[in-house]
C-alpha cells in the first residue's frame, strides 16, 4: 500500500499487504472490527454485516445504509491512517477519532446532513 523494503502486512507481519488483506482479512484489523461492530450494535442498536463484500465496498441500496456505510468508511478511514503512522488499531483510539470528526463536521455540515449523519451514533460516542 505504500513505498516499502518487505511486502509483509505492517500489522501482522505474516501476509502480503495487500488492500483486502489490510482492510478485511488480517487478524488484527478483523480482532478491531469485531470489536467495533460488536460496540455499534450494542450502544446504538446498529448491526453492521461483517462480510467481505459489505465491508470493502459498502451496503447497497446506499441511501437507505448511509449511517452503516458512514460507519464503515470511518473504520477504514481509521485503519489506513493507523497503517501509514505504523501504530496498531486500538478500540479507545477509534472512539477518540470518532469523537474528532464528530467535533469537527459539527461546525460545518447544515444541520439536516448532520442529524443524519451523527444522530444514530451518538450514543457510541459517550
Amino acid at each position: 500500500m505504500g513505498i516499502a523494503d518487505d511486502d509483509s502486512c505492517r500489522f501482522c507481519l505474516n501476509h502480503e499487504e495487500t488492500r483486502t488483506h489490510v482492510f478485511y482479512d488480517c487478524d488484527i484489523t478483523n480482532e478491531f472490527l469485531k470489536e467495533v461492530i460488536s460496540s455499534f450494535a450494542h450502544t446504538c442498536s446498529i448491526v453492521i454485516p461483517l462480510d467481505k463484500k459489505s465491508f470493502l465496498f459498502g451496503i447497497f441500496p446506499l441511501k437507505s445504509n448511509w449511517v452503516k456505510n458512514n460507519i464503515i468508511l470511518l473504520v477504514k478511514n481509521y485503519v489506513y491512517m493507523s497503517l501509514m503512522q505504523s501504530k496498531k488499531t486500538k478500540f479507545e483510539n477509534f472512539k477518540t477519532y470518532v469523537r474528532y470528526i464528530h467535533n469537527m463536521e459539527e461546525g460545518i455540515i447544515p444541520v439536516g446532513k448532520y442529524t443524519r449523519v451523527w444522530l444514530p451514533i451518538t450514543p457510541f460516542l459517550i
